[in-house]
């Protein structure tokens, strides 16, 4: 069974929620990039951790630049080489191409990919249910 996933969806569609049964299922960790991103925010005093917290605060997604260290670093833990679900990652082409390089520079690939189908009205609704709509109208939280 693949062991490498990635969940891809919009926000709202619930691949979070799949995404953790599926690596709970699997015996895997459940990779999540917002997650990457608030722990870097609490527990970096640094340069990465104030970057994260900055742009938290403005309810942005941080830079591809930034993401790319994050991600580099936790692909390369002990418990991501036996598998992993990911979601929230790769948001856009620049950040496919680099998970691609860094997953083949470590001998490995995406077994399988899923996506989710939701409408933008369930999404926004499912979002706004939650409370998740932000000070400056945005939807997102990493």
């Amino acid at each position: 069974m693949a062991k490498n996933i990635l969940f891809y969806a919009p926000e709202g569609a619930g691949k979070t929620t799949q995404a953790k049964m599926l690596a709970e299922k699997l015996g895997v960790p459940c990779l999540i990039s917002g997650d990457l991103v608030r722990r870097m925010a609490e527990n970096d005093k640094g340069i990465m951790g104030e970057i994260c917290r900055e742009t938290l605060a403005k309810g942005h997604y941080v830079a591809d630049s930034e993401m790319f260290v994050l991600w580099k670093a936790r692909l390369k833990d002990d418990d991501t080489q036996n598998g992993w679900v990911i979601d929230g990652f790769p948001r856009n082409l620049t950040q496919a191409e680099f998970l691609a390089d860094k997953l083949d520079k470590y001998g490995k690939q995406v077994d399988l990919v899923v996506y989710l189908k939701v409408s933008e009205e369930v999404s926004i609704a499912r979002l706004l249910k939650r409370g998740r709509k932000l000070t400056d109208g945005s939807l997102h939280d990493s």
